[in-house]
């Protein structure tokens, strides 16, 4: 297993307290994952190039869209999204752990959030910055319309990338 670098050590020292027993086990079990995938994604480009990363991509999104989940309703969805930057969390999911996110605008059709700080981008930039973009960001627009086909996601920069934030318009 790799070494925790000092921010790592804090980010599950702050949420250590938050999360039940179960969730500090998955956290374990996700870094040494993510370091597999990440290893993964890197060879399959070095030895097949474009179509390594077609390969992995391609794959990853046939397997979410072979997910069995709900969908949701348009009109359940935006309300759901919007009241999630009003009201504290009813728990913690390990998409959500880890982000600063800024709620910038919302109504009826979209809603505009700004991720400030990505635990994901700071993990894939020191280990895996080749493919960080592929492994953590490049499905969010599928895991949306997995939710529900009329959901659009509207990005024009990331952490990852190299960008000041993420902006998600949904």
């Amino acid at each position: 297993m790799a070494t925790l670098s000092c921010r790592e050590r804090r980010f599950e020292l702050e949420m250590a307290p938050r999360l039940e027993h179960q969730y500090r086990y998955y956290l374990v079990v996700l870094r040494n994952l993510l370091q597999r995938l990440g290893r993964l994604a890197e060879t399959l480009i070095d030895r097949y190039g474009k179509q390594g990363e077609f390969l992995y991509y391609d794959t990853t999104l046939e397997e979410l869209a072979q997910a069995e989940q709900r969908t949701v309703p348009v009109q359940e969805f935006m309300p759901n999204r919007r009241a999630r930057f009003h009201t504290e969390p009813k728990g913690l999911d390990i998409s959500s752990a880890g982000l600063e996110v800024e709620f910038v605008r919302a109504s009826d059709n979209e809603v505009v959030t700004r991720v400030t700080e990505c635990e994901w981008a700071r993990y894939y930039q020191e280990r895996h910055p080749r493919v960080g973009y592929l492994l953590a960001c490049c499905l969010d627009n599928a895991l949306y319309q997995s939710l529900n086909p009329r959901l659009r996601l509207q990005r024009t920069l990331t952490l990852m990338e190299g960008g000041p934030a993420c902006d998600f318009r949904v």
